[in-house]
């Protein structure tokens, strides 16, 4: 399995070898040789210069609107990533919870249920890139925070005749096709000289430790029950990202910022 994760990162590096860097990063890139150059030689830079030759990690936190940009984006990517981390360590074992009390097979369930949300993820993966050109960066991404807030809990309420795993394949679609507002969205938001390093510092939660904790022991109601609240606490990490993605400029249509 290890093997095989590995394998499309090569082809990764294959496909790379391909693709030839941006005109913009290019001329961005040849005027950061040069101040480099310039600051060797001893010559006083300007400030715009100064801002070239900085660690590009500290120049997200160096001007206020940059400044301002990155910590949303950090809210939005923390929401995005311990809802998915909330969401995709209880589906399956929840989806198995209902089987076991129907008496079918818990893992039978759980498989069909992993199956069911991927392909809502895929789904969601390619919807929101053609909504987002179509409609714009930010609705669209609030669209999909909305209902994933709102599918998640919907999943895990109401009547359970059956494990009903086909239940996870619209909350996936927004929940994991969330991730997408990434690369379509974050790109647009800096300038072009930091734009390769912004998405390394949206570092991830640590509080994983609650999806490890113990589901209810042999009860199965109380194991339910458990499972349940997991689900509704990955759907609180959405409010995060709701709330805060109104802060962030509007970018479809618009020119990639120089400056900002």
């Amino acid at each position: 399995m290890f093997l095989l994760g590995i394998l499309p990162g090569f082809f990764t590096l294959w496909i790379r070898r391909g693709i030839p860097e941006s005109p913009r990063w290019e001329q961005a890139n040849l005027r950061r040789q040069a101040v480099l150059e310039r600051k060797r030689s001893g010559v006083l830079l300007q400030e715009h210069e100064r801002a070239l030759t900085r660690f590009t990690l500290l120049e997200l936190f160096a001007e206020p609107e940059v400044r301002r940009r990155t910590l949303i984006a950090f809210a939005m990517s923390l929401a995005t990533t311990l809802a998915w981390w909330g969401i995709s360590a209880w589906l399956p074992p929840y989806v198995a919870s209902v089987a076991a009390k129907a008496g079918l097979s818990g893992p039978q369930w759980a498989s069909f249920a992993g199956m069911a949300y991927n392909i809502g993820a895929i789904a969601g993966y390619i919807s929101l890139g053609f909504l987002a050109d179509a409609y714009g960066r930010k609705p669209v991404t609030l669209f999909y925070f909305a209902l994933a807030f709102i599918t998640t809990p919907v999943v895990s309420c109401g009547p359970r005749p059956a494990p009903a795993p086909g239940r996870g394949v619209r909350e996936r679609v927004f929940s994991l096709g969330l991730y997408s507002w990434m690369p379509v969205w974050l790109p647009e938001l800096f300038p072009t000289r930091i734009r390769r390093h912004r998405g390394g510092v949206l570092l991830q939660h640590a509080a994983l430790h609650r999806l490890d904790r113990p589901a209810g022991g042999g009860n199965p109601d109380r194991q339910l029950r458990r499972l349940q609240q997991r689900g509704h606490d990955g759907g609180d990490d959405l409010l995060l990202g709701l709330v805060s993605a109104p802060f962030l400029p509007e970018t479809r249509g618009k020119p990639l910022p120089e400056n900002v």
